[in-house]
């Protein structure tokens, strides 16, 4: 009976193994084919959306004592997203039949909407529900496709649970060690008994190989791991204490400055007190202005202080780190406002100055006026000895000397700011009319250099004009008249300007300077000047005319022989590459060719156009070159395209090549191998238009992409039917470690996932450190 029953198991035991073995085989071949995970770079990115980076920016925030590991995936193999963050995590990140404790893993897919979270041991307790993580902080970004934003916000929660975490540890460490301290006298005898009690234990129990006990190797473990955490709070406290020591010395300068700057500003404020009594109008204005100021940077300060007084009440001596970095914060601004207190008692400094110096100056100016006064006047009596008419001069006088009048300084309060422009104005009048009558004599002469002046420059521009006249005459021989005959008349109007020009000067002599109203003799002539500009300028146009023509004259020859020569580089061009240009660009030679024989044809005649002839021919030289550049452009263009179409071709020829070995050897042709054959064919039928051609090509290697996904989607699916023996993962040994068909089970606070990795070769549980899922 047992002979009969092994005979009958062993080969059915043999074919299910044999079935069993070959696929895994295959797809052990098809992930060692894979790239490996990268393990130099904690932050990666493959999807191309992600600000690397803003990521890396983040992780600078987490302390040390954590390794935080950001992956960002476009797509993954199946969608697996948990199998491939199991590989990265065998492959670089194990620990002891675990993720190492220091490590923190943040994993996203765009493609396949799921994100991944695995908290090391030792950060659990900071992290107690990756769900909070995963779908509270990182999966609000990831829902709207900002996956640079959930990342750095998961970073971000990672660092500040981190941070907390440490502190508390600290602060635990801290109070173990004072307890500790404070019993130590009152155990001394114990401890020494114990010591003994231990020796002996030592000596008389079942030791190893060494002689040493279990007990006395759990000890010392135990001491070692004591000795660890002691340096760790003993490094922790060092780093509390520099930034107390640092942040106290940070405070003294601020501190001492703004005693300074009060006490500044407590004399400044007196000081503006009194401005206040012997002001009025515009100056108590501004003066208010700037008390004001004041009075906002001085509240600021204050404002300032209090913040940074709330954030460490007890004083820097007794702040924690959290305290120190708000304290070190509020110092910034405390220094920002101290310096806004100092431009505003500045301010206020130079204002007080300059009024200062505006009682002094504002009478002195006053008292200096009122003698040049008393000069200008003698000098305009002296003038009017002379025979000038100085009368408009006097009334200037008069109206200055009574403004002087009218700026009384008796009394304590003045508007300093308005009296200072006063004085100002009326310096800058008595200037003006003090000038005149001192350059009386002198102005008639300057006038008569004018007119001189203006003269001979009419005398100039007569000689032009008949010049001119005398160029037309002979332009009319040899170009034709449309070309000139527009600027025929030029000349005679600049005649007229010059006729202009003369009537005004002599209405200047002999009426405005007898009148001495030498002021309108300026301005007249100042406008006679004006006609012989424009006259000058008409005859500019008329000699810029004469060299046009006589340019064109020598030079359309010439251009229209080099537009020759260009049709025929390019024709020979369109010849070499007739294939690879378009329709309009193989018609234009005869096109350009046509034009040229009109600009020929009309340097044949007996007086040519020679303006317009050199104007066209230089227009075909320009329309040629730009013809020759774009056929040139058309050519490469082509060039690149056939290219292309080859690496295509190339490309679809090895997807085709690498679908068929994912096929392997076949006893009857299937539907995916016909397929192939006929992608093979139709990539042998390419169109002759290159642009589609590259499509068909493309199309060509991506349809045989699919076929070998699909290939290989079935033979996983028959490689897990197989294996599993159609009814699922066994619950013994490795695999899936879950109630039900989502990988996951949640019991009160905590998450417990486990997961087989089948492309390591074995199972890793994470226990309630891990959340995976779609967003």
């Amino acid at each position: 009976m047992v002979r009969t029953l092994l005979g009958v198991l062993v080969p059915v035991v043999l074919v299910v193994s044999v079935v069993s073995v070959v696929p895994m085989l295959l797809s052990g071949a098809a992930v060692a084919a894979q790239a490996q995970p990268d393990c130099s770079r904690t932050v990666a990115d493959t999807s191309g959306v992600v600000d690397i980076d803003v990521v890396v920016a983040a992780t600078t925030l987490v302390d040390p004592a954590a390794t935080i590991v950001v992956r960002s995936y476009d797509r993954v193999e199946g969608g697996d997203l948990v199998g491939t963050v199991d590989e990265l995590v065998s492959r670089c990140y194990a620990g002891d039949g675990d993720i190492q404790p220091d490590v923190i893993v943040l994993a996203v897919s765009v493609g396949d909407r799921q994100s991944d979270v695995v908290i090391g041991g030792r950060w659990r307790p900071a992290i107690p529900d990756p769900d909070d993580l995963r779908i509270d902080v990182m999966g609000r970004f990831f829902s709207e496709d900002d996956f640079t934003g959930g990342l750095e916000a998961g970073v971000r929660e990672v660092a500040v649970a981190v941070a907390d975490r440490l502190t508390t540890e600290a602060e635990a460490a801290a109070s173990a060690s004072d307890e500790q301290e404070d019993q130590s006298d009152g155990d001394g005898d114990e401890d020494e008994d114990t010591a003994d009690t231990g020796s002996a234990a030592d000596t008389t129990g079942d030791g190893g190989d060494d002689g040493q006990s279990p007990w006395a190797v759990g000890g010392a473990l135990a001491a070692a791991a004591a000795g660890g955490g002691a340096f760790l709070v003993i490094s922790r406290q060092r780093r509390l204490s520099g930034a107390r020591d640092e942040l106290q010395r940070a405070m003294a300068d601020p501190i001492a400055r703004q005693g300074t700057l009060r006490a500044r500003d407590a004399r400044l404020v007196t000081q503006a007190d009194g401005w206040a009594h012997t002001t009025a109008g515009r100056t108590t204005e501004a003066l208010a202005a700037a008390v004001a100021d004041l009075d906002e940077t001085r509240s600021g300060t204050d404002r300032t202080r209090l913040v940074l007084s709330r954030i460490i009440p007890d004083g820097p001596a007794k702040a924690d780190l959290g305290e120190v970095q708000r304290a070190n914060a509020a110092l910034v601004e405390l220094s920002q406002a101290l310096d806004q207190h100092d431009d505003a008692l500045g301010r206020l400094e130079e204002l007080g100055a300059h009024f200062d110096h505006l009682r002094v100056a504002v009478p002195a100016k006053a008292q200096l006026l009122d003698e040049e006064l008393d000069e200008s006047e003698e000098l305009a009596d002296q003038r009017a000895s002379e025979g000038w008419a100085v009368e408009s001069q006097r009334s200037e006088l008069r109206l200055i000397a009574a403004g002087l009048d009218q700026m009384v300084m008796d009394g304590l309060a003045h508007d300093l700011l308005s009296l200072s422009e006063r004085v100002e104005a009326l310096e800058a009048d008595l200037f003006r009319t003090n000038h005149y009558l001192q350059s009386l004599p002198s102005r008639l002469g300057s006038l008569r250099q004018w007119t001189d002046g203006l003269d001979q420059a009419a005398e100039l521009e007569q000689r032009r004009i008949d010049q001119q006249r005398r160029d037309f005459v002979s332009l009319s021989t040899t170009h034709a008249s449309e070309s000139w005959r527009w600027a025929a008349d030029l000349p005679e109007q600049a005649l007229d300007h010059i006729a202009r020009s003369d009537a005004i000067q002599e209405r200047v002599i002999t009426e405005l300077v007898s009148r001495q109203e030498f002021d309108q003799a300026g301005r007249e002539l100042d406008a006679a000047g004006l006609e012989l500009i424009a006259a000058d300028r008409l005859l500019d146009r008329v000699d810029d005319l004469i060299v046009d023509l006589e340019t064109a004259k020598e030079a359309a020859p010439q251009l229209v022989a080099e537009s020759r020569e260009v049709l025929r580089s390019f024709a020979e061009f369109i010849d070499g590459h007739r294939g690879d240009l378009d329709t309009a660009t193989l018609t234009a030679p005869s096109d350009v060719s046509d034009a040229i024989a009109g600009v020929e044809q009309e340097l044949r005649q007996p007086k040519p156009n020679y303006l317009r002839a050199a104007e066209s021919a230089n227009g075909i030289n320009r329309q040629l070159d730009e013809l020759l550049r774009s056929a040139k452009e058309q050519h490469l263009r082509m060039e690149s395209l056939r290219r292309e179409l080859g690496r295509e071709t190339e490309r679809a020829k090895r997807a085709i090549s690498r679908a068929r070995r994912s096929i392997g050897w076949e006893l009857f042709p299937s539907r995916d191998g016909r397929a192939l054959d006929e992608l093979e064919r139709s990539l042998g039928r390419l169109p002759d238009d290159v642009e589609v051609a590259i499509d068909r090509a493309g199309d060509v290697a991506d349809d045989a992409l699919r076929i070998q996904e699909r290939v290989i989607a079935r033979r996983r699916r028959q490689s897990t039917w197989v294996s599993t023996g159609g009814g699922g993962w066994s619950s013994g040994g490795g695999g899936w470690s879950s109630g039900g068909s989502s990988g996951r089970s949640r019991s009160g606070g905590g998450r417990s996932f486990s997961r087989s990795m089948s492309r390591s070769g074995g199972g890793r549980s994470f226990g309630s450190g891990r959340s995976s899922g779609r967003f």
